[in-house]
């Protein structure tokens, strides 16, 4: 017998499902964990449906309901079990929201049209440079899904407009909601003792994936100019991925690996970044930098890459820390060598980036995202 569906009243919390493909341990994740962790639940009851199971984030979903796709089983069945379960928490939802872009959207665009339900989709990365580094196929299925979501919500205007131009059809309903940064938490897991390992004196930290898009490539060669010209600041890297060992052949091969650091995944990577002089993104692409922001929120003063689209945003176009030209290592270790030299720089930009983080307070940006929410349930 099928479950009847009951529809929402006026007054009653509006149902919604946001859909990940896994918990992995990165920035948009918990991007996507926080905004649920701090909705209104006298207006939202929402529920998050993961494809399969990851890493945990209980310090960030204590209080969130979470389903999970098939546990067991091959990738066949796996498959075979996810669109009915979906429909089925698609059906009992008034709003259906993809927390990342690509297969999450792909999947609350087809859970909203099966069930006539308006979907959301969450852009936090370039879809262009997202677009080039997959098969084909991923540009295709884009073309078939992004033009039919009810609205896509960009972290940042410059990825707003990069949405509209390459899909047309979203021009008018396409918002900008910046990411949610848990300011209580940052400063919480910043004031843990200094890491072991890490280095007794100034040091500069980087903090991402180790993946061509942060340009850590390009950080490495700034490094070397920086010690060529006496800067003997360590330089601490943490992430992992796929790049870690050409990163470490290519430090050896500029003669800098004595003074590099790779600790590798961080479980608090805020203590890592609270302990330095410097916090350095060199990023080619971004779609906001949360990890500029996490910098900016304990205290680090910031130099960045002025790449797309988001360093410039949240740097408020150099006043709240440092922007350089992106792809351009002598650019960036300039960039840092003056701000290394300048005591007075460094107090100003941490002093303006605290009160630059305020305005990505989850009080402020989830009532935004809820707005959304509302407008597209017919509630706004």
């Amino acid at each position: 017998m099928e479950t009847r569906v009951t529809a929402p009243t006026a007054t009653s919390p509006l149902r919604v499902l946001f859909i990940l493909s896994a918990l992995r341990k990165n920035g948009a994740v918990l991007s996507t964990l926080t905004t649920i962790a701090h909705l209104d639940r006298r207006r939202f009851q929402p529920q998050l449906f993961v494809v399969e199971r990851g890493e945990a984030w209980g310090d960030v979903l204590r209080g969130v309901e979470v389903l999970y796709g098939a546990s067991s089983g091959g990738a066949l069945r796996k498959a075979s079990q996810l669109p009915p379960t979906l429909y089925r928490l698609a059906r009992r939802s008034d709003v259906i929201v993809g927390g990342l872009e690509m297969a999450p959207t792909f999947l609350a665009v087809l859970a909203a049209q099966l069930t006539g339900k308006p979907s959301v989709g969450f852009v936090r990365n370039s879809l262009p440079e997202v677009l080039a580094a997959l098969p084909p196929r991923y540009a295709a299925l884009s073309k078939l899904f992004y033009p039919r979501l009810t609205r896509a919500v960009a972290i940042s205007e410059g990825i707003r407009e990069s949405v509209q131009k390459l899909y047309p059809a979203l021009a008018g309903r396409t918002e900008t909601v910046y990411i949610p940064l848990d300011l209580a938490r940052a400063e919480r897991y910043a004031a843990a003792p200094p890491p072991e390992g890490a280095p007794e004196r100034p040091y500069l930290v980087a903090v991402g994936r180790l993946e061509p898009q942060k340009g850590f490539d390009i950080l490495l060669r700034a490094y070397a100019r920086l010690r060529a010209a006496g800067v003997t600041h360590p330089l601490v890297i943490v992430g992992e991925g796929r790049e870690a060992a050409r990163l470490r052949e290519l430090a050896a091969s500029l003669g800098v690996e004595d003074g590099v650091r790779f600790p590798g995944f961080q479980e608090n990577p805020y203590a890592w970044i609270r302990g330095a002089e410097v916090f350095v993104s060199s990023s080619r692409f971004e779609g906001f930098c949360r990890v500029i922001a996490e910098a900016m929120a304990v205290g680090t003063p910031v130099v960045a890459t002025d790449c797309p689209s988001g360093p410039a945003e949240v740097l408020e176009g150099g006043r709240a820390g440092v922007l350089v030209r992106s792809e351009d290592p002598e650019a960036l270790a300039k960039g840092i060598a003056g701000l290394l030299s300048d005591p007075e720089a460094r107090a100003r930009f941490r002093e303006r980036g605290r009160e630059r983080v305020r305005a990505f307070s989850p009080e402020r940006v989830v009532a935004r995202f809820g707005e959304v929410l509302e407008g597209v349930a017919g509630r706004g």
